[in-house]
């Protein structure tokens, strides 16, 4: 079993000294990306720009737009 160095980031704690909220993060993540992918449309500025994993890297830039609700 691998140890944990001393004084290491552990976003929501290890062991007995869990976070509470650690599940409530989650799930409020979750909610945040499911309203984005439902409610918004997503379309990229350059249309014929390739994507790949080194443009992914250096940001692809997006046009967003809320989608009608009617």
């Amino acid at each position: 079993m691998k140890t944990i160095p001393p004084f290491a980031y552990i976003p929501y704690g290890a062991g007995q000294c869990m976070c509470i909220g650690n599940e409530f993060a989650r799930v409020e993540a979750l909610v945040v990306i499911h309203c984005l992918l439902t409610e918004y449309e997503w379309r990229q500025l350059i249309p014929d720009e390739p994507i790949s994993h080194d443009s992914m890297s250096k940001g692809l830039p997006i046009n967003i737009i809320v989608r009608n609700s009617m």
